[in-house]
């Protein structure tokens, strides 16, 4: 069985990587708040990385998807880009392998020339890979969730007769 310790956004060149990423429902304006209806595990290889992105390949049966009752997920292509923070935030685990010293020289950050930034706290919990599939978000029955939407209104009060 492989051996996944978790990485974040630090990973290098030849490393193999998987994490979590939310889908998203399409938006119908500009103005709606998006929702989550499923997550990808996607399973990669990294071709090229920088401080910022990434290029990556797909495994084969690298991409498993987990969504809501109805919805159909695209599937993505061979090699894709990620920027690293959406990949860090998604509870990105490494593949170990048996030989890390060579790891080690390319990942060494005094002997690559950029420097890496310190990652911030992620700005929302995302489900680990380890408890695949996670669980979907509830859906709500439809309606607007604005809070005042469910008060009536009541015409000027009247005072009983005596």
């Amino acid at each position: 069985m492989a051996k996944w310790i978790p990485c974040g956004a630090e990973f290098a060149h030849g490393d193999i990587i998987r994490w979590i990423e939310p889908y998203w429902k399409p938006r119908e304006s500009p103005k709606t708040k998006g929702e989550i209806i499923g997550y990808r595990l996607v399973e990669a290889q990294v071709m090229r990385c920088d401080s910022e992105r990434a290029t990556l390949e797909i495994r084969p049966d690298g991409c498993k998807v987990h969504m809501l009752e109805g919805w159909k997920a695209e599937p993505l292509e061979s090699v894709i880009r990620r920027s690293r923070d959406p990949i860090g935030r998604g509870n990105a685990q490494r593949l170990l392998v048996g030989d890390e010293s060579g790891r080690a020289i390319v990942a060494s950050r005094y002997l690559n020339e950029e420097e890496r930034l310190v990652e911030a706290a992620p700005k929302y919990a995302a489900p680990h890979p380890d408890a695949w599939p996670p669980p979907l978000p509830r859906v709500r029955a439809g309606g607007s969730s604005h809070r005042k939407s469910g008060r009536r209104r009541k015409g000027p009060q009247q005072r009983p007769k005596r």
